[in-house]
């Protein structure tokens, strides 16, 4: 579970080449772990079986995993699409901590992304949740509005945004504004190799 932040077309390595080290965060389901051991290919596995009450041998693997989701290969479906949601939602908080500091937009990739519709739906009901206050009362888990790309509605809710005119004080003049924020999550369209690849590319240019 790795991160990459690039900012004005340049990576943020940080004073160490450490940036960005998203696996560190803390895991959602459980706050002793860190936020890998619930967004990997190892967690998939591990929640199914524990789901699915299976304690056989059997060397099943993520894709088996999503292939009994889609109903596609004999297993316990509900289990599989249980370990998804899990899955989602340790991203969703991972990525709800990280966005606060950048306010970006997020970009995902990975095998595991091919199973965007399995586990958005969590990952996004925790990025647009709420957090608690001391004496029990709630807040928006993000300052801003979180809109998932891949769906067509939210992609057009996005890019209209809320614009409105306001009067600047003792003038008559107008302003643009608006008052939405936002940010988009979606998958990339490149596929994680080809990205990687561009990007250190990319990176290796700008040593030049």
């Amino acid at each position: 579970f790795g991160g990459g932040l690039v900012h004005n077309g340049e990576l943020y390595i940080g004073d160490n080449g450490a940036a960005s080290e998203i696996w560190l965060m803390r895991n959602y389901i459980n706050n002793e772990c860190f936020a890998e051991e619930g967004v990997s290919k190892r967690a998939i596995i591990r929640s199914y079986k524990k789901y699915s009450k299976d304690k056989s041998k059997a060397e099943l693997t993520p894709l088996d995993i999503f292939e009994i989701a889609e109903g596609k290969l004999q297993g316990n479906r509900e289990a599989a699409l249980k370990s998804f949601e899990e899955f989602g939602k340790v991203v969703g908080d991972a990525l709800a901590n990280a966005i606060t500091l950048t306010d970006s937009l997020i970009v995902l990739g990975g095998g595991l992304s091919n199973a965007w519709n399995y586990y958005a739906s969590s990952m996004l009901s925790v990025l647009d949740g709420s957090i608690q206050t001391i004496d029990g009362g709630k807040v928006g888990r993000l300052e801003m509005k979180v809109f998932s790309l891949e769906d067509d509605t939210e992609r057009k809710a996005f890019l209209s945004g809320n614009h409105c005119q306001i009067k600047v004080p003792f003038s008559e003049r107008l302003v643009d504004y608006d008052p939405l924020k936002r940010i988009g999550v979606g998958k990339t369209r490149l596929g994680t190799s080809h990205a990687i690849s561009v990007g250190a590319y990319a990176y290796a240019l700008s040593k030049l």
